[in-house]
């Protein structure tokens, strides 16, 4: 599996097909996966797309979602995410800096929920730059 993310990688979109169609030809024909802010559509054949859409309107312009991701604190509000959504694709909530008390809103959606996952911002943890 190859992951190309980092920025918005879509706002590269030219570069993007031929990487991914350069990608497609290793040996194995790796899964390619992308992630995404959704502002952007891809028009690009990819197995898989993660989107983290960003504050404050989350905007989504994108196709395919295969999984959403949205970096929590106390200002979040569930109602951002779209409903056509919930208990369909993996919905993954992740602490803003790992803040304590952002780790328990994101327990408490998950727990409450029922679908979400609960994911950590491992450079944070590792105190990565």
């Amino acid at each position: 599996m190859i992951v190309i993310t980092g920025g918005e990688p879509l706002l590269q979109n030219n570069d993007i097909l031929p990487l991914v169609q350069a990608l497609k030809k290793l040996p194995g024909s790796p899964r390619i996966h992308l992630e995404t802010n959704g502002t952007l559509n891809t028009g690009i054949p990819l197995d898989w797309i993660t989107v983290s859409p960003k504050p404050p309107h989350y905007e989504l312009n994108i196709d395919q979602v295969n999984e959403l991701k949205y970096v929590i604190n106390r200002k979040f509000r569930i109602e951002v995410i779209p409903r056509k959504y919930w208990n369909r694709i993996p919905i993954w909530f992740q602490p803003e800096s790992n803040l304590p008390e952002n780790i328990l809103i994101c327990y408490k959606m998950a727990m409450y929920f029922g679908w979400g996952r609960l994911g950590f911002q491992l450079q944070r943890i590792w105190s990565m730059k």
